[in-house]
């Protein structure tokens, strides 16, 4: 019953990240992947990291009040 939810299409958002962009993930919340990558077809440059998801939270709500 999972592999049939995790796989519906309707289930799914596809993107193709172009360079610079940056994605964050709420890794309790969602499941993320990628497509295969051929390295003979170009470079590829992933950087992941962790943070507090409290002080995320924090630091973005000061941010969309103007305030750093």
């Amino acid at each position: 019953r999972l592999n049939t939810i995790i796989t519906d299409d309707a289930n799914m958002i596809i993107k193709r990240l172009e360079p610079g962009t940056c994605v964050v993930f709420h890794n309790t919340r969602v499941l993320h992947a990628r497509e295969a990558f051929d390295p003979t077809e170009g470079d590829r440059h992933l950087l992941g990291t962790y943070v507090d998801w409290d002080y995320f939270k924090e630091s973005y709500r000061l941010a969309l009040r103007g305030i750093n």
